[in-house]
């Protein structure tokens, strides 16, 4: 189980993906062509995005770690 305060945010963020997706596929009348295809659209610009969101955030932890001995000298030579 889970940390308690993270219930709130498990639960909100769970109700942003469906409630889009209802709105994607209000967009076009049952039956219409475009509305599988508006659907595919949304899913891989999620997946897309999952992506590149995977990859900025190893670049910003390759950035800070990288700093991190500066910090360390910085704090051994001004104090914290």
């Amino acid at each position: 189980m889970g940390h308690p305060k993270g219930v709130p945010l498990i639960l909100g963020d769970g109700s942003f993906k469906p409630n889009i997706s209802v709105m994607v596929g209000d967009l076009y009348q049952p039956g219409d062509a475009k509305r599988g295809a508006s659907s595919s659209v949304f899913y891989m610009g999620i997946n897309i995005g999952a992506l590149i969101a995977t990859l900025l955030a190893a670049l910003v932890a390759g950035f800070v770690y990288s700093l991190l001995p500066r910090l360390d000298a910085a704090i051994k030579k001004y104090g914290a």
